[in-house]
């Protein structure tokens, strides 16, 4: 018995099993091709309808190709399924001008006039949310600008000269101006002090002194033989004026007058530098270039600049003026608690220039006249003037040195800057208290 094959009808691609018959009997079910050899292909009419056969099989067009022989299938045994090669399955995903024309047509509406209505409801969303964001970024630019012209004109302040018009003739309209003055200023005076306290002498402190660059050697060396003013914590503004040295030609001056718990003052003028408040550094320490203790037992420098209380001893020659200076008390400790050390006095002649100068400047302080009518002298010891003096040791001509008096700076303590708004310009009362 021959084994069992397996042939694909050449007319309508039927399966035909031999089951052990011959080829040449064979006969395809479907069309009634005969696999012989010699037969030739039936008339197509007689061919079933392809459309509506059950078939899996791949279609040819053999109509017009003639046969020679039939397409023998391989063998396989029937014990073996016949396994068939699917193609891979895939997901094909919609082209995206289809996704496009469906999601247009969802938004599209047909009016009964027959034109179209397209929703654009997203695009709506993103135009209101661009308007958003635009007013958004207008108000805070608005903003930013208001406060830019804000900080600008403060700049712009702070760069012009402080001044006070001086045109104002009458007093209450004066005491007007100092208020809105003092009003604008006088926090940023105390602050320039309070950063001056707490500034330690090696990290910067004498670059919030007036006149810095002209005083960094005396600085230095004035540290180096006092200590730093140490204040105690709690310190109020018991008194502040405005000083006008010359008006509508320089910057006035804020006078501050600090009160500690204990009962004490200290005295501190703040300067306008045409930038920043700056503190009268020679005023507050006291400044001597020497130190009086050396100084008047003639032990250390033999001349030297001085910040003292003169007081006017009683001779019974009137051709000779005799003068005690003391050395005041550091900041912080009331003047009139007393002063440090003892007195030396100076003897020099009532007609010179000197001694002219000199009774001159008592006989204003004895009538109650002060320096820009300040209130600092108030506190200190009754009967004392306060002088800023250079003294010398020099050989009287029998041999012996004496100290003498060589230069009259001013009645006061004040700074070179001040000294020379002194000097330079009329002096006239100008101060007045808050």
């Amino acid at each position: 018995m021959s084994q069992p094959s397996v042939y694909l009808c050449p007319s309508c691609q039927e399966v035909i099993r031999s089951e052990g018959r011959s080829r040449e009997e064979l006969k395809c079910k479907a069309c009634g091709f005969s696999l012989s050899v010699k037969q030739t292909l039936p008339d197509n009419s007689n061919l079933p309808d392809r459309s509506k056969s059950t078939s899996s099989g791949v279609m040819r067009d053999i109509g017009n190709t003639a046969l020679t022989s039939p397409t023998e299938l391989p063998r396989r045994s029937f014990s073996e399924p016949i396994k068939a090669k699917l193609p891979d399955a895939r997901i094909e995903e919609p082209p995206e001008n289809e996704d496009l024309e469906t999601s247009a047509k969802k938004n599209e509406k047909i009016l009964p006039d027959g034109t179209r209505q397209v929703r654009r409801r997203k695009k709506r969303r993103k135009e209101k949310n661009k308007i958003l964001y635009l007013l958004l970024i207008g108000w805070i630019c608005v903003v930013g600008a208001i406060i830019w012209l804000f900080k600008s004109q403060d700049i712009m302040d702070d760069d012009q000269p402080v001044s006070i018009d001086d045109t104002t003739n009458s007093e209450p309209e004066r005491e007007k101006k100092h208020r809105l003055f003092l009003k604008r200023y006088r926090g940023a005076a105390a602050d320039a002090f309070a950063k001056f306290m707490n500034t330690p002498v090696e990290e910067g402190k004498i670059q919030l002194i007036d006149r810095s660059s002209e005083l960094a050697s005396e600085f230095g060396r004035f540290y180096q033989y006092e200590a730093p003013i140490a204040l105690p914590p709690g310190l109020q503004i018991e008194d502040i004026r405005v000083v006008e040295f010359a008006e509508g030609k320089v910057s006035p001056g804020i006078e501050m007058i600090w009160r500690t718990r204990d009962g004490h003052h200290v005295e501190v003028l703040a300067l306008w530098d045409g930038h920043d408040w700056l503190i009268d550094w020679e005023h507050l320490v006291r400044y001597y270039s020497e130190p009086w203790a050396l100084f008047k037992l003639d032990a250390g420098s033999s001349e030297g600049v001085f910040r003292l209380l003169a007081r006017k001893k009683d001779v019974s020659d009137d051709l000779i003026t005799e003068v005690a200076f003391h050395l005041p008390s550091r900041p912080g400790i009331s003047e009139r608690e007393g002063v440090y050390g003892r007195s030396h006095s100076v003897r020099f002649r009532t007609k010179q220039d000197l001694g002219i100068e000199f009774n001159r400047l008592w006989s204003d302080f004895n009538a109650g006249e002060r320096p820009y009518n300040s209130k600092f002298p108030d506190g200190d010891i009754r009967g004392m003037m306060r002088i800023t003096v250079r003294l010398a040791w020099e050989d009287d001509g029998t041999g012996k040195r004496e100290m003498k008096l060589k230069e009259i700076y001013k009645p006061s303590w004040y700074g070179k800057r001040v000294q020379e708004y002194y000097k330079n310009y009329p002096f006239k009362p100008s101060i007045i208290g808050r």
